[in-house]
C-alpha cells in the first residue's frame, strides 16, 4: 500500500510550524550514487546552515545514507508513490522555508546558490528564479558545447531578464530561447506562490520543471532568468533528460520514449490552463506542446499527414518569431515530415543529438 512516511533527525529542532528562509527540497527515486554529492553542495554553502533546512524525498532506506543525513540535521521523507510529483508535493508539504529551491540528486550546486537566492527573494513580488547551469559528466568534469542540445546555447547569454505575465511580446519571447523551465535544480519559488498549486504538481509525473515555471508565469508575479550557473547539471548513462540524451544511440527506445513523454507532458500543461481559463498562459505554452508532438510524431507516426499540416499551420500562426528561431527544429520538421516522412526520420536520426 503506497504511504509516506516523515523521518526527522535527532539534532533538528525545527517542525512544520517554525520557518526557516529557505528549504532546500531534494528528490531521489531508486538512485543512491550520487545524492550524498548533491546534499554535501547543500550543507557547504556560504548561506548560514541555520537559516535553511534540507528536506529529502526518497523512495528508499539506505543505511550509511541515511545516517550522513541524518547527521547533518535533514529531514527525511519516505514517499512510495512513483510519481514524481508526488515526491515534490511531499517535499513542499514536509518543508516550512519561506522559499523553496529544488535540487535533483544527480545535481550539484555552487557555494554562493542559496546566498543568491536569498537575496533576490527578499523582493516581495518575485516567485520564481531559474540560474543558469555548467553541464558536466559523471566525474564533474565540464561537457564540450557540442554534446550539448542546440536550443540551450542561449541559456548563458541573457545575463539577467525579470519578466511577468505582463511583459511585453519581445521580451516573454526570450522565455523560450533562455530554457527558463529546464531543470528542477535550477528552479527556486516562493512558499506562499507554490503551496497554492501542490494538488496540480502532485497529479503530474513529468515536464514539471516546465509546469511549476508556467503556473509561475500564470500567477502574474514576477519571474528571474539568471545566466549565472549556480548549478552544475551531470550526465550520466541512468539521467534520461534531453541533456543525457544528446550524444547517446540515436534510436534507442529511450530517446523515443522520453520524447514521447515530454511530448505528453507539455500538452497535460496546456490542457490544466485551457480548463482554468488562463488565456495567455495556454497561448504561451500552446505552440510549444504543438511543436513538441511534430516531433514526437516522428518516433511513432501518430499524425496524419492532413492533421500534422493542421499542427503545423497552428504552430505558425501561434508561435511567433521568437519561438520559431529559438526552436528552428520544430517548423522544420512539421514541414519535412508533411513532404516526405522517410526523409524527415532519416535527418532526424542524423541530428537527433542536437533536438
Amino acid at each position: 500500500m503506497e504511504k509516506t512516511s516523515l523521518k526527522s533527525s535527532a539534532g533538528n529542532s525545527s517542525d512544520l510550524t517554525n520557518g526557516y528562509d529557505i528549504s532546500v527540497v531534494i528528490i531521489s527515486h531508486s538512485r543512491k550514487e550520487f545524492i550524498l554529492d548533491a546534499f554535501r553542495s547543500v550543507i557547504e554553502q556560504t548561506f548560514p546552515r541555520d537559516r535553511f533546512e534540507v528536506v529529502v524525498v526518497k523512495n528508499y532506506e539506505d543505511e550509511e545514507i541515511d545516517g550522513e543525513l541524518q547527521a547533518n540535521q535533514a529531514k527525511l521523507v519516505l514517499e512510495l508513490k512513483e510519481s514524481f510529483g508526488a515526491k515534490i508535493a511531499s517535499g513542499i508539504e514536509n518543508s516550512t522555508g519561506r522559499t523553496i529551491c529544488f535540487l535533483d540528486d544527480d545535481d550539484i550546486w555552487s557555494k554562493e546558490k542559496l546566498e543568491t537566492v536569498y537575496t533576490l527573494f527578499q523582493s516581495p513580488d518575485v516567485v520564481y528564479y531559474h540560474n543558469s547551469q555548467l553541464f558536466v559528466d559523471s566525474e564533474l568534469k565540464p561537457l564540450e558545447k557540442d554534446l550539448l542540445p542546440s536550443e540551450l546555447g542561449k541559456m548563458n547569454e541573457i545575463g539577467r531578464l525579470e519578466i511577468s505575465k505582463d511583459s511585453g511580446k519581445r521580451k516573454l519571447g526570450l522565455i523560450y530561447s533562455a530554457s527558463s523551465d529546464f531543470n528542477l535544480s535550477s528552479i527556486s519559488v516562493s512558499r506562499e506562490f507554490i503551496q497554492k498549486f501542490n494538488s496540480v504538481i502532485g497529479a503530474f509525473d513529468s515536464t514539471l520543471d516546465s509546469l511549476i515555471f508556467y503556473l509561475a508565469f500564470g500567477s502574474g508575479s514576477k519571474l528571474i532568468l539568471d545566466s549565472r550557473q549556480l548549478t552544475s547539471y551531470r550526465k550520466h548513462q541512468n539521467n534520461i533528460s534531453k541533456i543525457a540524451l544528446s550524444g547517446t544511440d540515436k534510436g534507442s527506445d529511450i530517446r523515443k520514449n522520453f520524447i514521447l513523454r515530454q511530448a505528453r507532458g507539455f500538452a497535460e500543461i496546456c490542457d490544466y490552463f485551457k480548463r482554468n481559463g488562463d488565456s495567455k498562459t495556454y497561448r504561451t505554452v500552446c505552440p510549444v506542446a504543438i511543436g513538441l508532438e511534430m516531433i514526437a510524431n516522428l518516433q511513432d507516426g501518430h499524425l496524419g499527414r492532413s492533421r500534422l499540416l493542421a499542427k503545423l499551420l497552428k504552430f505558425i500562426a501561434t508561435a511567433g518569431i521568437d519561438l520559431m528561431m529559438a526552436r528552428k527544429d520544430f517548423a522544420f520538421y512539421g514541414l519535412l515530415q508533411i513532404i516526405s516522412p522517410r526523409k524527415a526520420k532519416s535527418v532526424y536520426v542524423e541530428r537527433s543529438g542536437n533536438l
